[in-house]
């Protein structure tokens, strides 16, 4: 193997619990709030979360706007109104709180700091804004550790496309059975990698039903990964 690929958010990144820590802080906040439970809040913001990007990836929203709006709606569905000059000390507040909890996975630093030393390219495939995830990584101290950045944004495709994993595999320089994609979302990381014939790793750490583990080995942390490589 020459090289690994992985997924961000929720892989390497624990884009998760950075939502979380600004969720909670807001229900904290605003007793109105508090008549659903952080985690269905948490549960309501994912999933404006995804439908925005995809606006924002099409040039239809800005990122600010799309901030602004999950917030606007969060409240709206608790019966709380606030003044636009609140709303804004929200997102704010939100956006503070969500970068001072930024971390990595765990296993994510070991991993990749034991496939560099073991000669290793470092690819990581996401579906997202190129700054926002680049940013992710410096603030995890991940970057040294990675040799490309592909993001959604940049290549104009989101996973599955096979693009995205076609122009990952032209910089690394190497063929899909010289590489292992690993990630947390089936469709996007596992289907993705599948159809261009790259092994995949499946991390499950909500210990899901697999669609089909033939397609894919399944782990439930990192920290399993190196066995499964040969590597310890």
């Amino acid at each position: 193997m020459k090289a690994l690929c992985l997924d961000l958010d929720e892989t390497l990144f624990d884009h998760r619990h950075a939502c979380r820590m600004g969720i909670s802080h807001l229900w904290d906040t605003y007793e109105e709030l508090q008549v659903k439970s952080v985690e269905q809040l948490e549960q309501e913001f994912w999933v404006m979360l995804d439908r925005m990007y995809h606006e924002v990836l099409a040039g239809r929203m800005t990122a600010e706007a799309s901030r602004l709006e999950r917030i606007r709606t969060l409240y709206a569905g608790c019966g709380l109104l606030v003044a636009e000059t609140e709303l804004l000390a929200s997102v704010e507040r939100y956006g503070q709180l969500y970068r001072q909890h930024r971390r990595a996975m765990p296993g994510a630093l070991e991993l990749l700091t034991n496939a560099r030393e073991r000669g290793c390219q470092i690819a990581v495939l996401t579906n997202g804004l190129t700054a926002v995830q680049r940013d992710k990584l410096d603030a995890c101290g991940l970057t040294v550790h990675v040799d490309h950045l592909i993001t959604s944004q940049d290549a104009g495709v989101k996973k599955p496309d096979a693009r995205l994993f076609e122009q990952a595999l032209t910089r690394l320089g190497i063929t899909p059975s010289d590489t292992v994609m690993i990630g947390d979302s089936w469709d996007a990381d596992i289907v993705g990698a599948q159809g261009l014939g790259m092994r995949a790793i499946w991390l499950n750490r909500g210990r899901i039903n697999c669609p089909d583990p033939q397609q894919a080995t399944e782990v439930q942390s990192l920290h399993e990964v190196p066995a499964l490589l040969g590597w310890t």
